[in-house]
């Protein structure tokens, strides 16, 4: 197999290539896939980040905000990162934060920096109700709540530090 030729096809795809995606998608077995990986990892076609997860070279269009929903399925781009994206910080981030309901850990790789951070189950914004509302009225009331030094700026009757 000819395994340039499939990562420029796989480029066209997606810059995340996925192993067992891979043994899948040409009936390949597994440990097969991932020691030609290994071995394209060497010529620099590849980059390692996890386990079964690998950066196409060959893809030109690759973000870090692409694995981070493959890294972690519980988590979304917060802290460091988005204030610096949204315009609210000048301070430019040295890695991507993200927020987890699952284990902390951190990447590290020529390519990609990102940190993940764990936050409790209650305070992930998915579709559960829970005491403060439904998940979209209680992000769309977030976005106006924000902290000043250790002083809630909302300050009387808050729902989010229950403040009165």
């Amino acid at each position: 197999m000819d395994w340039a030729a499939t990562l420029r096809k796989e480029a066209q795809r997606s810059a995340i290539l996925r192993s067992d995606d891979i043994a899948r998608r040409y009936g390949i077995v597994e440990s097969a896939v991932g020691n030609a990986l290994r071995r394209q990892e060497r010529r620099g076609l590849v980059e390692h980040i996890s386990n079964k997860v690998y950066i196409n070279k060959l893809a030109h269009d690759f973000s870090p905000r692409e694995v981070v929903g493959i890294l972690r399925v519980n988590a979304y781009i917060s802290l460091e990162s988005a204030l610096a994206e949204w315009g609210i910080s000048t301070q430019s981030p040295s890695s991507l934060t993200c927020v987890t309901t699952g284990f902390p850990r951190k990447f590290r790789t020529p390519s990609i920096r990102i940190v993940y951070r764990h936050i409790g189950e209650h305070l992930y914004g998915d579709s559960r109700k829970n005491e403060r509302g439904t998940a979209p009225t209680r992000l769309r009331n977030q976005r106006k709540h924000f902290w000043i030094g250790s002083t809630c700026s909302v300050r009387r009757d808050c729902p989010w530090c229950l403040t009165s």
